[in-house]
């Protein structure tokens, strides 16, 4: 996708030691949140669930994100890194 940040960092923690996963490990799971200025949605690793915070220029362009990572649950992140964000029919 053509957005700055694209492919978002995981937010939380991890345990003590631990890692997150790259986008390569990760599983489209579930949209979580849709705001004006983001779109949190979770993804499955092997080291377990990790959500991702991904900052939005405006509610547009977060509702096209979050519908393509709905129509994309169950594939991997990275899959999806050069889809296109549909443009707004004038």
């Amino acid at each position: 996708m053509d957005l700055p940040g694209w492919i978002p960092a995981p937010a939380g923690a991890t345990t003590r030691g631990g890692t997150f996963p790259t986008a390569e490990q990760v599983v489209i799971d579930e949209v979580q949140r849709v705001s004006d200025t983001h779109v949190d949605f979770s993804g499955i690793s092997k080291s377990g669930s990790v959500t991702f915070h991904f900052p939005m220029p405006d509610k547009n362009t977060a509702e096209k994100v979050a519908t393509i990572l709905k129509n994309n649950n169950g594939k991997g992140l990275l899959s999806i890194a050069f889809l296109q964000i549909p443009q707004d029919q004038n």
